[in-house]
This record gives C-alpha cells, structure tokens and sequence, in this order.
C-alpha cells in the first residue's frame, strides 16, 4: 500500500479533571502547570480513523512518570484515503480525549481548535 507522510502537532492540552483537583488541593499560592504534556499520560494517532475502530499505529506512552510525551509525531498515512488521522490523548487520571482531523489536499493542513478546553492539535501533510 502505497503512503505520504502527515505531521501531527499537539499544541496545547487542558484536563479540566487535572486543573479541579490541582484547585482542591491549592493553600496560599494557586497551582501552576506550564507545560500541557504534565497532564498528558499517553497519546494515540491512528492514521485513517474508519469511524468504528481505532487502530492504534502511533503510541507514545513514556516510560516513567518524570517522562513526558513528546508532543509531535510523523505518521504514514494511507495514499488516497479520505480518512481522517485521529487522536486519542489520554490525562493523567485515565479520561480520554479524541479529536479528528480532516484528510486536507496534499500539501494543505487540517486544525482543530481548543475551543472550550479541547485539545489544539494540527497535522500538516506532505
């Protein structure tokens, strides 16, 4: 099967889960993240999401609890197919977030914006 090459770019990512019990747990000064991927236990990208079943080709699960996720991927995706690259970002307490990404033209570049606290994933393709 022949494939091209797509970049997935995650940008941001808020656990509202995660940012609640941070609240909880504040005293005199409110608790900080400054990077998303703090948040992030691993992620998932399956390259032409059918609609049904995810299949897992990218995973990055870091290996200790210091290690984060990198946060930028280079995936093969199939030739031709109109499919879109989902992604499976799962936070530190176990809940999931999916987001899909349109297949664009070759070349192009398909977004999902973070609105309301979504994740900002972007894939560009070659």
């Amino acid at each position: 099967m022949d494939s091209s090459r797509a970049r997935v770019v995650i940008d941001d990512f808020i656990s509202a889960s995660i940012l609640e019990r941070l609240g909880q747990t504040e005293g005199v000064l409110a608790p900080q993240v400054t990077d998303w991927r703090s948040m992030v236990d691993s992620v998932m990208i399956d390259p032409a999401y059918d609609g049904e079943v995810f299949n897992v080709l990218v995973a990055d699960v870091p290996e200790r609890k210091t290690d984060v996720v990198e946060g930028s991927y280079e995936v093969d995706v199939p030739a031709g197919s109109s499919a879109p690259v989902a992604v499976k970002i799962r936070d530190m307490l176990g809940e999931e977030v999916q987001v899909l990404l349109p297949r664009p033209a070759a070349g192009g570049r398909a977004q999902h914006g973070g609105a309301g606290g979504a994740p900002r994933v972007s894939t560009t393709y070659a």
